[in-house]
């Protein structure tokens, strides 16, 4: 499963970021390069089976102190 989920990440770079860097747009390419890091970043660590802890709580907590309610 490792191994599909860096190939498959393989294939977004060249179908995606490769042509972003071409084109000399270099803010949107560290943007989804960015992006990309952190999403193979929890794919691998999912793919090896290590629980995520959801964001959902600390959102729920977040949005709780904004608006007060």
């Amino acid at each position: 499963m490792f191994a599909l989920v860096l190939l498959g990440y393989a294939f977004i770079v060249l179908i995606d970021t490769v042509p972003i860097y071409k084109d000399g747009t270099r803010r949107e390419f560290w943007v989804s390069a960015g992006l990309l890091s952190v999403s193979l970043i929890l794919a691998l660590l999912l793919s090896l089976g290590i629980d995520l802890p959801s964001p959902a709580d600390p959102l729920k907590e977040v949005i709780t102190k904004i608006y007060g309610l």
